[in-house]
């Protein structure tokens, strides 16, 4: 019996000190010194069990080996419940079941051993391993469910886009645009990818009120970007758009602030009635994961070539055949030992798509998708109930961001 309580020694010890020293977060480290003393009481409880094994010297070492094993089952029931919420299967998995199922029949044959014999006061020993059990439940829960969703993420994001300057040869404009990101948060974050878009739109004014019926139209041309009563929109371009001018994987600390200024040239005689730059950005939370920034980006130059690694069918699902596409794989590195241990080895995974929807072939189109997988389960599409475990899980947040709009028509009007 003292055996098992060593190994669960040596496994909670383990644990703990890499976590007392390398977690990611004030909450993991707390937890380390947790199971440091966890491992420590252990100990005491195995001397004690080989002493009730041989001489019984120590008059309460049945109680104190009984305490020991309660602990153990414990320990392994939260290790599983821990596994059960990350909703993972993992090598670590048959352990904790198998100490847990030991330290069980351990706890059973000592009580009919009459272990607990000698207590003065066994009651109170039976009211201090359930109070013991409690607390325990309650920090562990506390400190690994409850402080890491306490602090929400706050991040202002957005977007501006200035006045158009007319080039000196008097046939473009420069039409500056800045993005900012300020973590407005008490936790560090990591932005996993930030794209921008451009969009022009060219209207045509209408005296006679659209109806129901031309917005059907629109929707079906367009989606839902634009309805308008007394305006026909004649085309909607995509004018620009920039891919991870932010270093996927950069930190960035509470209140630290990072702009991203652009200059883009546009035709004068293009009269854009309507201009507006979108943004998405991804971001995770550093006390929730690390991630590995990626050293190259996988390029893939078309959905045709062969040979080459194809994005899921339902990443592809309505794009033209000729798109092109960028990935980028980033190792998400759990933030303690005892999440390692508990979780499958995961990445985030970024699909850049650059192309044509078959809607709309003759416009070309940039969208982001993201997901967290785990290896060969790339072309499982994430439900909504995914999402939202990602969220709770990793802090992994998309936010958007749109400025307020311009017009070309006005504006170089006026420095004419």
């Amino acid at each position: 019996m003292g055996l098992g309580l060593l190994v669960n020694v040596g496994l909670f010890g383990w644990i703990g000190a890499a976590d007392l020293s390398g977690a990611m977060s004030f909450t993991g480290r707390v937890t380390g010194v947790a199971l440091v003393v966890v491992a420590l009481v252990m100990f005491i409880a195995a001397l004690a069990a080989y002493n009730y094994q041989g001489t019984r010297r120590l008059e309460y070492s049945g109680a104190l080996a009984m305490f020991g094993y309660a602990l153990v089952f414990i320990a392994n029931a939260l290790m599983l419940i821990l596994q059960y919420q990350g909703r993972d299967i993992t090598l670590s998995l048959g352990a904790w079941f198998a100490l847990l199922v030991w330290s069980g029949w351990a706890l059973w044959k000592l009580y009919r051993q009459g272990a607990w014999h000698g207590l003065l006061h066994p009651r109170r020993f039976a009211a201090g391993v359930t109070a013991t059990a409690v607390l325990a439940a309650g920090n562990f829960a506390y400190t690994q469910m409850y402080l890491p969703h306490m602090s929400p993420t706050k991040i202002n994001f957005s977007t501006r886009l200035d006045k158009p300057v007319a080039h000196p040869n008097g046939d473009s404009v420069y039409l500056p645009l800045t993005i900012s990101i300020r973590n407005d948060g008490t936790s560090e974050i990591y932005a996993v990818g930030v794209v921008y878009w451009i969009w022009g739109a060219i209207q045509e004014y209408t005296p006679q009120a659209r109806t129901v019926m031309h917005w059907a139209k629109d929707l079906r041309r367009l989606g839902d970007q634009h309805l308008y009563r007394f305006a026909d929109l004649r085309k909607l371009e995509l004018l620009a758009t920039g891919i991870n001018h932010v270093p996927p994987g950069s930190p960035l600390s509470p209140g630290a602030v990072t702009a991203i200024e652009k200059i883009v040239m546009l035709p004068k005689d293009r009269q854009y009635d309507i201009v507006e730059a979108k943004a998405q950005l991804i971001v995770a939370r550093k006390d929730r994961l690390g991630v590995d920034a990626p050293s190259k980006p996988s390029y893939v130059t078309s959905s045709a070539d062969s040979g080459r690694e194809r994005p899921p069918s339902w990443v592809l699902k309505g794009w033209q055949k000729n798109t092109q596409f960028i990935k980028y794989n980033m190792r998400i590195k759990q933030p303690s030992k005892l999440l390692e241990l508990t979780r499958a080895e995961k990445r985030i995974t970024v699909w850049v798509l650059i192309g044509s929807i078959k809607a709309d072939p003759a416009s070309p189109y940039v969208v982001f998708n993201w997901m967290i997988v785990t290896n060969g389960e790339e072309s499982h599409k994430p439900t909504d109930k995914d999402k939202s475990l990602e969220v709770a899980q990793y802090g992994l947040t998309d936010i958007g961001a749109t400025s307020s709009a311009t017009s070309l028509v006005t504006e170089t009007t006026q420095h004419d």
